[in-house]
């Protein structure tokens, strides 16, 4: 149901963008510059780009990310996400954010029932551009998001827990203003503290994208990513891994606001001591997100 939810907003949003419409002055800047001209942060769903914005930028960003599907009984979980970003150089922005969860789990295995919704915690996300594709071979940006929260994301429950993700993304315009690419290694170590004893886990994620250009204002493509679960902080002993495939959509809808979505769907795994195909211990069969940013 949250899936079938976010992806009406989505196509509500593009059945809009007529009547707000780009400025002829937006539309041609973007097909004559190429390089630099179009924020690819944003373009390839899961996957991120390299672009922050430049010196004095500020955005407004919401997101809401919809993940279902476990072995047996139903369960989904609905996240949303607020954050400000604010570019202080070319090359380095922070975005602080909050965020709230919903999770609805009824007869799954491992899970006790729950329906309730929770203020889940608090990030700040630094980014530091390396290279600029614009003036380089391709684009690099080094990322590191500190967070605390105080809801378990798999079941719900109320906990402590701190973590942090590490993001090395790269990116480069293949086709000048039409096809970009994307790549992303991420790393995501966390303390969650359960019934008084702390637990340690990790997970690393690589990721691949591409994104077609339908001018004057949409882009389509897809990805793929492998994810590994591991317990303990630094990556110590493997709990399972999947592999997740979906396609992407992004569209500016004015000059200043935009809108993107992607579903993402695992198609292989395993995961420790667990029979089947999927590794839907660690993971959930379906993810769902969609963006929606305003530049001031």
């Amino acid at each position: 149901m949250g899936r079938n939810v976010l992806a009406a907003a989505i196509f509500a949003a593009l059945n809009l963008t007529p009547t707000v419409g780009l400025s002829h002055e937006l539309v041609a800047a973007g097909a004559a510059r190429g390089a630099g001209q179009i924020d690819s942060e944003h373009l390839f769903g899961f996957t991120e780009g390299t672009d922050i914005g430049h010196k004095g930028d500020r955005e407004l960003e919401l997101e809401a990310e919809d993940r279902s599907g476990k072995r047996g009984g139903r369960y989904n979980v609905l996240g949303f996400t607020a954050e400000g970003k604010f570019s202080l150089t070319d090359d380095f922005r922070i975005a602080p954010g909050f965020s709230l969860v919903r999770h609805d789990i009824s007869g799954v295995p491992g899970f006790l029932d729950r329906s309730a919704t929770e203020f889940e915690g608090a990030h700040l996300e630094m980014k530091y551009r390396v290279l600029d594709r614009a003036r380089g071979p391709f684009g690099l940006t080094l990322a590191a998001t500190p967070r605390v929260s105080r809801v378990d994301e798999a079941s719900g429950a109320l906990t402590t827990e701190y973590g942090a993700d590490f993001l090395v993304s790269a990116d480069k315009e293949v086709v000048p203003g039409t096809l970009f690419a994307a790549a992303n290694l991420r790393y995501g170590p966390s303390a969650v503290r359960e019934g008084g004893v702390w637990m340690h886990e990790s997970e690393l994620e690589v990721s691949g994208a591409l994104a077609v250009r339908m001018p004057p204002r949409l882009f389509v493509g897809g990805e793929v990513r492998y994810r590994v679960a591991y317990e303990g902080l630094a990556l110590n002993r493997f709990a399972g891994e999947g592999v997740f495939i979906g396609p992407t959509l992004y569209a500016r809808l004015s000059e200043r606001a935009w809108i993107a979505g992607a579903w993402s769907a695992q198609i292989a795994g395993h995961a420790r001591r667990e029979p089947g195909s999927l590794d839907l211990t660690n993971f959930e069969r379906h993810e769902f997100k969609v963006r929606f940013g305003h530049e001031f």
